[in-house]
C-alpha cells in the first residue's frame, strides 16, 4: 500500500519490497515473477528460483550478486 493505495493485490505468498529500480518480486505456490512500481505484472509467477534470500529483480531479469553483479534473464 502506498499512500493508502493498494499496489499489489493480496493473492501472492510473498511480495518483496520495491527496489531502487522500481520492481518487486512476487511469489505464489513456489514460483516467482515480477511487478513494476505501479503493480503491473512484468512476469507472471512461473519461475522456480533457488535462493536463501529474497530475490531482487530488474524488470524481467533477476539480479544476482556475487563478487560481481550480473543479471539473469528469466
Amino acid at each position: 500500500m502506498q499512500n493508502g493505495k493498494i499496489i499489489v493485490d493480496c493473492v501472492y505468498n510473498i511480495v518483496t519490497e520495491l527496489n531502487k529500480y522500481g520492481f518487486a518480486g512476487i511469489e505464489k505456490d513456489g514460483l516467482w515473477g515480477t511487478v513494476d512500481e505501479d503493480g503491473n505484472i512484468v512476469i507472471e509467477p512461473t519461475y522456480e528460483i533457488e535462493s536463501y534470500y529474497l530475490p531482487r529483480f530488474i524488470g524481467k531479469y533477476q539480479l544476482k550478486e556475487t563478487e560481481a553483479v550480473y543479471c539473469l534473464e528469466l
